[in-house]
Formats: structure tokens, sequence, C-alpha cells
């Protein structure tokens, strides 16, 4: 079966806004104790190498303020990713979302936002607060492609961070 027969697509609420399939990270809701789970199942996305999903107040996210979007956030430790496919016409893209660094244990994780393997946003996120982040324009045909969000676990110790809130927008 092709990846494109496994892709989400995109659902338009404007000519060039689009709704990032599970971009909130809501899905599966989770347990309130423990309150994470690595490599859930049911939320569209694959998780590999330790990422997951967290929910506010946990042992992870409980140095930092709410999830900016819901009341969960995906979880890259340490050198971990979360992926999924989603098929798009073609056309000029810029994708964004909101990041922090684990509060309560400080370290320094590096998030790169990867399409197709490739790296079109790199951040180290500061603080405990999440912050906005966004690419440039993006070039995309149609069709099937994989977003995923990284941690590229610079220190060598317990580097964490947050992601919620990933959209995407067309621009042509």
């Amino acid at each position: 079966m092709s990846a494109q027969a496994f892709a989400a697509t995109l659902s338009s609420a404007s000519s060039t806004t689009f709704t990032f399939p599970n971009g909130t990270f809501e899905i599966p809701a989770l347990a309130a104790s423990p309150g994470y789970q690595y490599a859930p199942a049911g939320s569209g996305w694959t998780f590999v190498d330790g990422a997951g999903l967290t929910r506010n107040g946990t042992a992870f996210t409980s140095g930092n303020p709410s999830a900016p979007q819901g009341a969960q956030v995906v979880l890259p430790r340490g050198e971990a990713s979360g992926s999924r496919a989603v098929n798009v016409p073609a056309g000029d893209y810029v994708f964004s979302f909101a990041a922090a660094p684990r509060g309560n244990i400080p370290s320094t994780q590096r998030v790169e936002l990867r399409i197709n393997g490739a790296t079109v946003l790199g951040v180290t996120p500061a603080g405990s607060t999440y912050q906005r982040f966004t690419t440039g324009p993006v070039l995309l045909g149609s069709g099937a492609h994989t977003v995923a969000v990284h941690g590229t676990h610079p220190q060598g110790t317990d580097s964490t961070a947050f992601v919620d809130d990933l959209t995407v927008t067309r621009r042509w």
C-alpha cells in the first residue's frame, strides 16, 4: 500500500488556512495518572525512540505553563520523533508550532520540524514558557508528505522539550 493511502488530508477552513490533523495532540486523551505515554496508539502520529504525549501538570510538564491548545503536548524526549503523513495540494506552505523546554529539569533540547526527512526549521526554545516558531515558505508538490517533530538530544542527558499547536498555511 502506498504512503498516500495512509496519509491524512489537510482540511481547509478557508482557501489558505488548514487544520493539521491532531496538531494539538489531544488524541488519544491520556489518563490523569501518570498523564504521559510513550508511543500512544490512536493519535494518527507514529512515535519512535521515546517520543509520546504528555498532559499538563505531569512529572514532565509540572514546571511549564499549560499547553497553548488543549491539555496535551507532544514529547520528543532525547533523540526521538513523532511523524505523520499528510496529503496536500501543490503549493507554498508555512508551518508553525509552539515549543518549550522542560521547566522542572532544565535542559537544552533542539526541536526540528522535518518534511520528508529534511529539516525545514530547527529551534532551541529557552525558558519554560511556550514560544511560537514559524518556518519560511516550503514548496510542496501535490500528494503525501511526511511531517515530523524531532528532538536532537544535543546535551546527551535528559533533554526534553514539548511541542503543541502545529499549524500550516498555504500561501498559494
